[in-house]
């Protein structure tokens, strides 16, 4: 009786599962067939050349379309699926090829730069990276700057050069910033130079920033253009003054100050300069041009200055005769302290980080 009921229930679920696949075969064959359907016309329609309103060129036939007209589609059945309506109604995608946007040297350059060239023992691509090891080294009035070219740098310059695209070169770029001011171009650089002496430090102390560009370039003068650029990590350092300053004479309403240059061009320069207080002392240069020492004048005060002074006298008896050498019979001199009322003159200067310094003389 039991394996009778279980034979039957057995039968069931196979004639069960034979008519659910009769009935769905035709829908999931009729599901593939709309499938194939919208393929088509999305294929026709990726294939079909991008007119112009007005019929005139398109983006196949190398001219430039005026609008952005896109080719109508066949007509969908009605009742179809919002799916396919999307689908089919999706603007046209054209593939633009690297040739659309460059011409064939500067392509067949960045085919060799990205994708051409092996690294030897890696499984990266040559291609422009940013130079290493940037180290700055002030030393007596210039700054000495070094750095390393990198092996993928290497590689691309001798893929370059193989390639023969003479109108192609790789190439640095220094720049330099002061106290956290944007890096402006200091030189440009033939690839194979490692290193740039910079001269040009300023007469007041200073925080110079320094930036190494690894650059692809092509053409050259006026017509150069930067094609890529690869930036090193930003370096500082720090330099001094480069200048000695004396206070001259002057007034309580303005002082007369001596600055000489000690370092790069203008080292042994000597340049005198009034100022009055609350105001910068800025040298002028022969060109003209003006730079800032980094000091401000904020105060002059004039004031007695007692003090004692020895003073040269002859040496007298007590009756007020001379005494004389035995052997010269010249008169004898003794040193005696005098005390003189001297007037001084103090100026005191700040720099740009607030420190005090004084200078003073002895006015006449």
């Amino acid at each position: 009786m039991t394996r009778g009921v279980v034979l039957t229930g057995l039968v069931g679920s196979l004639i069960f599962f034979a008519l659910a696949l009769f009935i769905l075969n035709p829908l999931r064959e009729k599901d593939l067939e709309q499938a194939r359907g919208v393929e088509g016309q999305l294929r026709q329609r990726m294939t079909a050349p991008l007119s112009t309103p007005n019929g005139e060129g398109s983006l196949r036939d190398g001219k430039a379309p005026v609008g952005g007209a896109r080719p109508s589609g066949g007509a969908l059945p009605v009742g179809a699926d919002p799916l396919e309506i999307a689908l089919a109604n999706q603007a046209a995608v054209l593939e633009v090829d690297s040739s659309t946007l460059y011409e064939s040297v500067e392509a067949r350059a960045f085919e060799i730069a990205q994708l051409e060239r092996q690294l030897p023992g890696t499984g990266s691509a040559a291609r422009l990276s940013p130079p290493q090891r940037l180290r700055p080294i002030y030393v007596r009035g210039a700054v000495d700057i070094a750095w390393a070219p990198g092996l993928p740098n290497i590689e691309l310059n001798k893929a370059l050069r193989a390639g023969k695209t003479d109108d192609l070169r790789l190439a640095y770029r220094v720049y330099r910033g002061n106290r956290g001011a944007t890096p402006q171009l200091l030189a440009t650089l033939e690839f194979g130079t490692e290193s740039l002496r910079d001269t040009d430090v300023l007469l007041a102390a200073g925080s110079f920033s320094y930036e190494v560009w690894a650059v692809l370039l092509r053409g050259s003068g006026d017509d150069e253009v930067l094609v890529a650029a690869e930036r090193s990590d930003r370096v500082t350092v720090t330099t001094p003054e480069h200048f000695t300053i004396v206070l001259l004479s002057g007034s309580a309403e303005s002082a007369s100050f001596l600055i000489t240059a000690t370092a790069g061009d203008r080292a042994g320069t000597v340049t005198r300069l009034s100022v009055a207080p609350n105001d910068e002392l800025v040298v002028e240069e022969p060109t003209g041009e003006k730079e800032k020492t980094g000091l401000t004048l904020t105060s002059l005060v004039v004031a007695d200055d007692p003090r004692l002074e020895q003073r040269e006298r002859l040496a007298l008896t007590s009756d007020g005769s001379l005494i004389l050498e035995p052997g010269t019979r010249r008169p004898q001199t003794m040193q005696t302290p005098v005390l003189m009322n001297v007037t001084r003159l103090q100026a005191t200067l700040v720099n740009e980080a607030g420190e005090p310094r004084i200078l003073e003389v002895d006015l006449p």
